[in-house]
């Protein structure tokens, strides 16, 4: 346990935490953000009773949802981009190897069925020929190949920006919009959480109000009877 992580549960109340049981996280957050999260909260609210307390939690784990959600909205459209981008690369690939190679064998079975056509006794030439064209025709499969890995290879971007997110919208935008849906649910249970707190707050205020009330009512009729004359 860190050090930080030790300091911030200690701001809190060990019975309180040990109520609310293990903090609802994720295995990829830092537990000490949840703390220190709550200990921020409880800073500024000096809850009172338990129902506070219970309330605060709520305004703890809705407002790191709707953290996580941001997170997740940026992960999406970083994996879509990517997605998108092993698709195009994958669709580039297929289309060399399955259309343009493709041609270039049936120019090459063309070529040798009309050299065989043009001499068919001369054995030598045929021979000669034929090795050429398939000379011919690997130089331009590698040629083809090598021209697709580089294309493939400009479009891979070290620090993809605006442009090639936006490009790629269409490989994150769904994600995207469910997780924005999550992220507003969770903003409408922070601010219900927050007015429920406040709510808690005034009437607690009220009745400690309506108590010292009773109290200086009953010290001063103490007084009055004290003072009166015998």
């Amino acid at each position: 346990m860190s050090k930080q992580l030790i300091k911030s549960k200690k701001r809190l109340p060990p019975e309180i935490m040990e109520i609310l049981g293990k903090p609802p996280i994720l295995s990829t957050e830092d537990e000490n953000l949840y703390y220190a999260t709550f200990a921020r909260f409880a800073q500024d609210v000096s809850p009172k009773d338990l129902i506070t307390w219970f309330l605060l939690e709520d305004l703890v784990c809705a407002r790191l949802e709707i953290a996580r959600c941001r997170r997740f909205q940026a992960s999406i459209v970083k994996a879509g981009y990517q997605l998108s981008l092993d698709l195009k690369t994958k669709n580039h690939r297929s289309t060399t190897e399955y259309e343009t190679i493709h041609s270039l064998a049936q120019w090459k079975e063309k070529k040798i069925a009309e050299i065989r056509a043009a001499t068919p006794n001369d054995s030598e030439t045929i021979k000669k020929n034929t090795e050429e064209i398939q000379a011919a025709f690997q130089n331009a499969v590698k040629a083809t190949r090598d021209a697709c890995e580089a294309a493939i290879k400009s479009w891979q971007v070290p620090a993809p920006g605006d442009e090639e997110f936006g490009c790629a919208w269409g490989s994150w935008i769904q994600g995207h919009q469910s997780v924005e849906n999550l992220r507003a649910i969770a903003e409408k249970r922070f601010f219900t959480a927050l007015r429920e707190l406040e709510r808690h707050l005034m009437g607690f205020a009220k009745n400690l109000r309506h108590e010292v009330e009773i109290i200086e009512g009953e010290v001063l009729e103490d007084i009055k009877t004290e003072i009166a004359p015998a």
